[in-house]
Order: structure tokens, then sequence, then C-alpha cells
């Protein structure tokens, strides 16, 4: 099926619909599974399945000299999931969505300073809006009730440096995309983070299999949901929609996730819509419009 921009657009919405439940899954897990265990199995499981499906179609091939910069996207790759999934403890699901928003607004920085990009008067503009917004969800507040606040700065703190890490992967994501198989990549990434995981739970003494058996059903299913549609479709798409679109509007799909979240997050959670998270969401996204306007 050959791709085309209309594919690219419908891939993109499903990315940001699936990565706004993504907070949800997990803080039904959180209740029975530590962050590093929801991390092992997620990326464990998928790359189980995807890695037979990569060697048998012959796509899980690099060339030698790209293999450094593989890793080193990969490690992005990983910071990224980490960071998330600790910062998620402390802060609520749709101030964590909503921190993605800022994906643009940090692309620009850095493409300024990897490919030495002109910032024009505009993208100023933008950078500070998305910053100002940044600064109010960091900010956070200490509510006792985390679902009534936007989390705390400890939690959105880690959050931004996902969201750093993130920006910087989708940079260093879109040259490795135009030469090699998203499948290949999703691999790879699954992989090391896969390692990263087992090494961490080994120093834990963490036990990884058998607390399966003595979960809840929702905890499963939260995982389940997590490995099928989080880690390996969501990636999947993300990555396939890197290959075939710019960096920034790929980041576009962002903008759906606060929305997906809120959806679930709202019901579920209790979460609340305050005034400081309007203020902070309104900032961001004229962050995000003025940098896709260009």
């Amino acid at each position: 099926m050959k791709p085309t921009p209309v594919k690219a657009i419908v891939a993109l919405c499903l990315t940001g619909i699936l990565g706004g439940f993504a907070p949800v899954f997990m803080k039904v897990a959180f209740k029975e599974f530590t962050p590093v265990q929801i991390v092992f199995t997620r990326f464990f499981f998928a790359f189980l399945i995807l890695f037979p499906l990569a060697f048998f179609t012959q796509k899980f091939t690099f060339d030698k000299q790209d293999i450094p910069v593989v890793l080193f996207a990969s490690l992005l790759f990983s910071c990224n999931i980490f960071f998330f999934v600790l910062g998620l403890q402390y802060t609520t699901s749709i101030a964590s969505q909503l921190m993605y928003l800022l994906t643009p607004t940090f692309v620009i920085v850095l493409t300024y300073f990897i490919f030495k990009k002109s910032i024009t008067s505009k993208h100023v503009v933008s950078i500070i809006a998305g910053l100002l917004g940044g600064i109010i969800l960091i900010s956070g507040n200490n509510l006792s009730h985390l679902s009534s606040s936007l989390g705390t700065p400890k939690g959105n703190g880690i959050i931004l440096g996902a969201v750093c890490s993130w920006s910087l992967y989708i940079i260093i994501s879109k040259k490795l995309s135009s030469k090699y198989h998203p499948l290949s990549l999703i691999v790879a990434n699954s992989g090391v983070i896969t390692v990263i995981s087992i090494f961490v739970l080994f120093f834990q003494q963490v036990q990884i299999f058998s607390s399966y058996f003595h979960a809840s059903s929702p905890a499963i299913l939260s995982l389940l949901f997590l490995v099928i549609f989080n880690s390996v479709l969501f990636f999947f798409l993300y990555q396939w929609s890197i290959k075939l679109a710019s960096p920034f509007a790929v980041s576009l799909s962002t903008y759906l996730s606060p929305l997906a979240a809120a959806l679930l997050a709202i019901p579920l959670f209790g979460e609340k819509i305050t005034i400081q998270l309007m203020i902070s969401a309104l900032l961001i996204g004229i962050s995000s419009y003025l940098t896709f306007k260009k």
C-alpha cells in the first residue's frame, strides 16, 4: 500500500489518540506494578511480537556506520519512556499530555543548535509563549488530591525531561527513517529499553513474571493495552509518520493527546480542568499554532 499524505494524517491522528490513552492505562497499572515493571512488560512483549516479523521480512538490518546513531536514538527513546513513567506518578494524565504540546517548541530550539537553522521573530514569540505555559505547569501545586491539581513540580519537571528526550529523538530519527524501515527502528528501540529494564529490575531485586499471576484483571488488561496499542501500534504509526513528514508536522499529533487523556481521566480518576490548566493550555496552544502557521 503506497503511502500518501492522507494516510500519514490518519496515522498521526491515531497516534495522538493512543498517546492520550497511555497515561490512563499506566495509572491503573501503577496500583499493582512498579514503573520499571510496566516499562519492561510493554517493550519486552512488544519486542517478542515485532522481532520475528522484522527478521522474517528482512527488515531488521542496519549498516555498520549507522549503528551508533541507532543506539543513540534508542537511548533517547528509552529516556523518554522512563522519564514519562516516573513523572506520571506525581502528576495528572491531562497535565502530562499537555506538556507534550511543547514538543514543537523544543524541536525549533534543538534544530537551531544542531542544524543552525534560523529562528524567526514568530518563532521567538512561539518559544516565549510555550515556556510561559510550561512554567505554569511545572510550578504546579501540592494539593492533597492530585486529581484536583496541575500535578507537582517534581512530576511535571520529570515529564519535561521526557519531552526534551522525545523532541531530540524525533530529529535524530528523521534521518534514520529516510534510510530504514520503521519496523527496524521500533525493534531496535524495544530491544534497548528491554535490556535497560532488565538491568534495573535485577538491581532492584524485583520479581518480573511472578507478579502477573497475583495481579487483578484491570491491571493485567491495562498492561495488555499498553503492549498492543501503545508499544506496538502507536510507535509503528509514529515512526512511519516520521518517515513521511517533517518533525514539525509529526509533532502536530500531540494536539489530540490531552483531549484523549481527558476523555478517560476525568470520569475514571476525577481529574479536573482548572483555570491554571486552561491558561497553560492556551499559552502552549498559541506557541504550537505559531510554530505550525509558518
